[in-house]
């Protein structure tokens, strides 16, 4: 490129998907910020509550993969492998999370 280049880098449009994932993120560090262990955990749930709602939200999966995904979540039943999983919304949450 040289110096008459008119090549620009431009923004590439954020998804739902993806802005709803940072948004939950930044939500997961401040309720991790302060508080009682039990505040925390109540936060957690919370956080995971919203995921599961927001993923149903952007994904509009079908009534059968909302079903697992409750199933996986309630009594840890495993979810069927998925090609692709670029999406991460239906995740129980972080692995600092699940630590924890």
């Amino acid at each position: 490129m040289g110096e008459s280049s008119e090549y620009k880098t431009r923004k590439r449009p954020v998804t739902t998907a993806t802005a709803l994932e940072a948004l939950l993120r930044d939500f997961q560090a401040d309720a991790e910020e302060r508080g009682s262990e039990a505040t925390k955990q109540r936060r957690r749930l919370l956080l995971r509550g919203f995921r599961a709602g927001l993923w149903v939200m952007a994904d509009r999966p079908d009534l059968n993969e909302v079903a697992q995904a409750l199933r996986a979540e309630l009594f840890g039943h495993r979810l069927p492998a998925v090609a692709d999983e670029e999406n991460e919304l239906c995740q129980s949450g972080t692995e600092e999370e699940v630590v924890k």
